[in-house]
């Protein structure tokens, strides 16, 4: 509708100045109103285009702090996953079940030995 609207007027401004008239108060009158009709139809469009622009930019705006959370939780994620990688390792004897108790390290079912000896 801007177009046809747009087109409208453009036809009735052609119109009124091929039309000789001896009031040329009313004629420009006239003109000056299709002059402003057909920039309203004019700006029409680009005034779509400015707010869907804000809408993008309002979106990107959302989206790009999203990735940044997601970098950040990624970076985390990476950094844990090194320090349990590079963490000390443990001995091969500890993981063999039949090295329990033979190893220096306390067996699971009898406790620690105490550093003062027993004491009932």
């Amino acid at each position: 509708t801007g177009t046809m609207n747009m087109r409208l007027a453009i036809s009735l401004a052609g119109a009124l100045r091929s039309y000789a008239t001896e009031d040329a108060h009313s004629l420009k009158k006239i003109s000056t109103i299709l002059s402003k009709l057909a920039a309203k139809c004019a700006l029409s469009p680009l005034r779509a285009l400015q707010e869907r622009n804000n809408e993008l930019e309002s979106t990107n705006t959302q989206l790009e702090a999203e990735l940044e959370d997601m970098r950040h939780l990624l970076h985390l994620k990476q950094s844990n996953w090194k320090a349990e990688k590079l963490g000390p390792k443990m001995s091969p004897d500890l993981w063999r079940v039949d090295s329990v108790g033979t190893s220096g390290a306390p067996s699971p079912s009898s406790p620690a030995p105490s550093p003062l000896g027993a004491v009932f």
